[in-house]
């Protein structure tokens, strides 16, 4: 479900607001069975089998502001974006295994039920602020600020029957987690474009200062920031050959967030 609402206040001014709502739940099931063997002799069999219910809802709306100012080619925008989202997710794991002396016989089965309850929070702003202004008829200066905060919250919990727990399931600690990050950065660009009647190409500096912030819930212990300074040579060039033609080269570099897996100390 998604909306549009667009606005010209004047000959100068344009707005434009996008907002956006989805929910999606799933439920799957996968198996699979794998024997291992010994000088062709089998030693062990495994069956496993994983079903798993999510529920994932999100919403997300943007706001775009434009300004032309009376001088042809200098021109300002503002974008906003907001993002919110989450997975709650219900996995059940049954893993057997047949194993096997080294003659080949029946020793005994080994069986696991795990369990694991995982709820992912994420909520994201973005600020984008846009400034051109025209150096000659063809050639244009393009500065622009970027601000943005991601947030994201992962509560991992994790349960494991055996027959050596009977028939209750026991928390696993080492596998278990309730952690929570926030990725912030300032984008700053300069660049200059230049645009004729078969191609144009811009050229330019982007500087990017990133921040990483990490809580660990579970342990109430806030892990050392990361701080890092990154920048990265802008360059496009786009040449029409005709109006359905087009050859078109862009390079530029972004930092990203990295996910949930790659930040908690803990085994998947």
């Amino acid at each position: 479900m998604f909306g549009n609402l667009e606005l010209w206040v004047d000959s100068f001014n344009y707005i434009k607001i996008n907002p956006s709502f989805s929910y999606a739940d799933g439920n799957t099931t996968t198996s699979n069975t794998s024997d291992v063997f010994n000088a062709k002799i089998q030693s062990r069999a495994d069956s496993n089998q994983s079903t798993s219910l999510s529920q994932r809802p999100n919403f997300s709306t943007s706001v775009l502001y434009n300004h032309r100012f009376q001088k042809r080619g200098r021109n300002f925008s503002f974008r906003g974006e907001l993002n919110l989202s989450g997975n709650e997710s219900d996995q059940l794991k049954n893993n057997l295994t047949h194993i096997y002396d080294i003659s080949g016989m029946w020793v005994r089965d080994s069986l696991q039920l795990r369990n694991t309850l995982q709820d992912n929070i994420n909520r994201g702003i973005n600020a984008r602020f846009t400034y051109t202004e025209p150096l000659s008829k063809d050639r244009f200066l393009d500065l622009s600020y970027n601000l943005n905060h991601n947030f994201a919250g992962n509560d991992k919990k994790v349960l494991s029957k055996t027959p050596a727990t009977g028939n209750d399931y026991v928390f696993v600690d080492y596998l278990s987690n309730n952690y929570e990050n926030s990725f912030n950065y300032n984008r700053i660009s300069a660049a200059v474009r230049t645009v004729k009647k078969k191609y144009n190409y811009t050229i330019g500096a982007l500087f990017q200062p990133v921040l990483l912030n990490r809580y660990d819930v579970s342990k109430d212990s806030t892990l050392k920031p990361i701080k890092n300074f990154n920048w990265f040579p802008v360059a496009r060039f786009v040449y029409n050959f005709t109006k359905t033609k087009t050859l078109n080269f862009n390079y530029n570099g972004s930092a990203r967030q990295p996910s949930f897996d790659q930040l908690q100390p803990v085994l998947e």
